[in-house]
């Protein structure tokens, strides 16, 4: 594990980080970093990477009950979805 946020992941369909989960834990750690920057972020910046953010949340929560991964699902929504309700400005 690397201490801060690279932005890095290596994605393949035949190795763990390519398990629905890894991406949901993937999301979760880019969120933790994201919400600890919002203070230093213009209000246009906010929203647009709030709105990436938003983008990538609905398509792992979508995706990850079809995958077999309901749980992982479950918990995302848990820890997020009223960040998500409205934006952060």
């Amino acid at each position: 594990h690397v201490p801060e946020l690279t932005g890095m992941a290596w994605i393949t369909r035949d190795s763990l980080s390519g398990h629905p989960s890894a991406l949901a834990e993937c999301l979760n750690i880019q969120l933790k970093h994201f919400k600890s920057l919002e203070a230093q972020l213009l209000s246009s910046a906010r929203l647009e990477m709030w709105q990436v953010y938003r983008r990538r949340y609905l398509e792992l929560a979508t995706h990850l009950p079809l995958t077999g991964c309901a749980q992982a699902a479950t918990d995302l929504r848990r820890r997020h979805e009223t960040y998500f309700q409205s934006p952060p400005i």
